[in-house]
């Protein structure tokens, strides 16, 4: 009986989950793209949940007693835009990733980290005006108190820890066994530093400078604190976010990725 040195078909294909991530000889995996993106959007989506109550439950306890809202039309449209908004980010940075990968064909543990870091980050910025748009469009006219600072500058960042896990441990060439550990301690370091840079967002920031600064953009875009002004300042707003979305996407992928070379 012939014994092959090399592992069977299927071993290859559950161990790399991403053909041309680890190897771009087995780029001909058909489930690549799609698959993956599915999986890091469903993750998007948990992440979005998180991130609705992380930003929405201080809002309302902090404004409950002092304005009449219609908390149970504004709720369930809130949470239901963030749970869509994360799955958009998620399968932006993915399809980032792969198509970059697929393109470039990286070999050396370095060009491929850098190269996953590219690819989500511009991912998730190319898909991030639409969603931003759309929210600061409608959520932003509503005539209720700003959520503030630290919701923009810290609780997407916190919503994202399950996509960028997801996308590391789906995209990382470390052996089966070690890959979620790998892919937990990335996240948990890229998470840190995102949601680091947001505090001090918010330390430097006060949310009556960051409503002046809406204002003029939108005075700028069009009228003031009018739908299509709002739109227009949103597109650049979600772009701006899904590069910090990608970036810390990125970095996870980036962290969580072995040293050895793919032959």
């Amino acid at each position: 009986m012939h014994v092959s040195d090399s592992p069977p078909r299927a071993v290859l294909e559950a161990r790399d989950s991403l053909g041309p991530f680890v190897a771009p000889e087995r780029a001909k995996d058909s489930r690549g793209a799609s698959w993956l993106a599915g999986r890091v959007a469903r993750a998007g989506a948990i992440g979005g949940l998180v991130a609705s109550f992380v930003a929405g439950v201080p809002y309302y306890l902090a404004i409950r007693d002092a304005l009449p809202l219609p908390w149970l039309r504004i709720a369930p449209m809130f949470v239901a835009f963030v749970i869509v908004t994360g799955a958009v980010y998620g399968a932006g940075a993915a399809y980032g990733v792969h198509a970059l990968v697929y393109v470039f064909r990286p070999r050396g543990g370095v060009t491929r980290a850098l190269i996953a870091l590219a690819g989500a980050t511009l991912g998730a910025a190319l898909v991030g005006p639409l969603p931003g748009s759309i929210g600061l469009a409608y959520f932003g006219s509503l005539p209720y108190p700003f959520m503030g600072t630290a919701t923009l500058a810290i609780a997407p960042f916190v919503g994202t820890a399950l996509t960028s896990f997801q996308l590391a441990a789906a995209t990382g060439d470390a052996p089966h066994a070690r890959r979620g550990a790998r892919a937990v301690l990335a996240t948990i370091a890229a998470t840190a530093i995102f949601c680091g840079l947001g505090a001090l967002a918010v330390r430097t920031v006060d949310d009556a400078t960051m409503v002046a600064a809406f204002r003029d953009a939108t005075a700028t875009a069009g009228h003031q604190d009018s739908p299509s002004g709002l739109a227009i300042v949103g597109l650049f707003v979600g772009a701006l976010l899904g590069v910090g979305l990608g970036c810390q996407m990125g970095i996870s992928v980036a962290l969580s990725s072995g040293r050895r070379t793919a032959g």
